[in-house]
């Protein structure tokens, strides 16, 4: 992935992170983030304009479900809480996508963001994404997230 790519995606995430989810986030150097979990959540989107891609994120599901809690200050233990988790970590991966295209492209340019999917994964999931090239490792508060992102040239 290209230096200014990933120095952007990483300050970007850490940023959304901070302002609308209210957790800290650090990147961490290849090979030392900690094990995921055998219960995670990937979510991915598409994205269109003047170039293509997608962006991925994959979650610890407990920490989705402190995500979700801290986004809408809701009780984590209320009924409907794992559809709240995987709604709280798709909307961090779109802020983040629109926040990621802005800071690459301006704030004028116009991109088409798909709806985002989701999935739960387990650890061999895990860690095929997590070894993709160009795949970012970052921590918040202490949980390991993965960040993906592949751009079409």
């Amino acid at each position: 992935m290209d230096p200014e790519i990933k120095r952007t995606a990483t300050a970007v995430f850490c940023d959304v992170c901070e302002k609308f989810a209210f957790m800290f986030a650090e990147p961490v150097a290849p090979g030392h983030l900690p094990s995921g979990e055998p219960d995670s959540l990937r979510t991915d989107t598409t994205f269109a304009g003047p170039f293509s891609g997608s962006m991925m994120l994959a979650a610890p599901f407990t920490m989705c479900h402190e995500l979700a809690a801290n986004m809408r200050s809701g009780d984590k233990e209320k009924a409907g809480a794992s559809q709240r988790a995987t709604e709280a970590l798709q909307k961090l991966l779109t802020i983040t996508c629109r926040q990621f295209l802005a800071a690459l492209s301006g704030e004028e340019t116009v991109f088409d963001l798909s709806p985002p999917t989701s999935a739960r994964i387990d650890l061999p999931a895990w860690n095929h994404l997590n070894a993709l090239p160009g795949t970012l490792q970052i921590l918040v508060e202490d949980y390991p997230v993965l960040l993906h992102i592949n751009i079409e040239q």
